[in-house]
């Protein structure tokens, strides 16, 4: 047979072992010979046609799962998973209270809530909140007050709890004559036959002596004469 055939001309001669007759791995058509099986050459195939697939994994197989690693490693039968740290798990035990059956709940928090407290009916909280007293009238804003007093700061002093207080002149900024609605415009006078709300007016230069008058010199400031 021509060498065209390649291993074709007498594929029952002895080969390496692990090959097969195939065509090319990669590239164009071309001569089939004994080789080596590829990625290429297999197949997509299915879980099961893996004889020994596994159905389990053991977490200590797998990358990136370390927090998974710890928890696996926890001893006791019950509790709530508690994260302590990266990677570090403990089982918290502690006692958690659930709506049925309870009758009453009382929390202790921080500032601005002292505490809170309930009288259950059923699966239903109704819970009122504690603020300390230190908080003032802020700890209820929304309760009756007293007419015309606001919720401020103290109104000299040192800084300290708001409180529900009459407005004094410190708490008011300063306006123009723009933000008052019933300002008085300036009145009209009549000099020289002419009103003017822009007078202008001369006066002495000096105090004058006992017994003298002012004397117009018909233009600027009067002067005092005997």
């Amino acid at each position: 047979m021509s060498d065209a055939y390649g291993d074709t001309k007498n594929p029952y001669s002895a080969k390496t072992a692990n090959h097969v007759l195939a065509g090319p791995s990669s590239g164009n058509a071309a001569t089939p010979t004994f080789r080596a099986l590829t990625a290429d050459d297999i197949p997509t195939l299915t879980k099961s046609k893996i004889s020994d697939f596994p159905t389990t994994w053991a977490l200590s197989n797998i990358t990136d799962a370390d927090d998974l690693k710890a928890i696996e490693a926890l001893t006791g039968t019950s509790g709530l998973l508690k994260k302590t740290a990266a990677n570090t798990w403990t089982l918290d035990t502690s006692a958690y209270v659930t709506s049925s059956g309870v009758t009453s709940v009382r929390v202790q928090a921080t500032s601005p809530v002292v505490s809170s407290s309930n009288t259950a009916q059923t699966s239903t909280l109704n819970t009122t909140i504690s603020l300390a007293d230190a908080y003032g009238d802020t700890k209820n804003p929304y309760g009756n007050k007293n007419a015309n007093l606001v919720l401020a700061s103290p109104s000299s002093g040192s800084a300290a709890a708001p409180s529900f207080r009459a407005l004094v002149a410190a708490d008011i900024p300063t306006i123009t004559k723009s933000k008052i609605s019933d300002f008085p415009t300036i009145p009209s006078i009549t000099l020289n036959g002419t009103a003017t709300t822009s007078p202008s007016f001369y006066a002495p230069t000096a105090v004058g002596t006992n017994g003298y008058i002012l004397k117009s010199g018909g233009s600027g400031a009067p002067s005092w004469v005997a």
